[in-house]
């Protein structure tokens, strides 16, 4: 499993070269199987259909905030 995190204001959004970068990482260095993006702030909607198309789980600001309240 590997995991990427980072920590954003809310106005800086994750983009898909940074989802591609990630993805080289996770398959070319560490042959993960489970992928997960961590980040405070929001993706794009090309990083986000980047992340489905390669099997990539994202966790956003909004899901950190949601799981600590439970």
């Amino acid at each position: 499993m590997l995991v990427q995190c980072k920590r954003r204001a809310r106005t800086k959004k994750i983009g898909s070269p940074e989802i591609q970068k990630f993805i080289g990482m996770a398959h070319m260095h560490h042959h993960a199987d489970l992928k997960l993006f961590v980040t405070t702030s929001e993706y794009t909607d090309h990083a986000q259909a980047l992340a489905h198309l390669r099997g990539i789980q994202l966790m956003d600001g909004s899901d950190i905030e949601a799981l600590a309240r439970r």
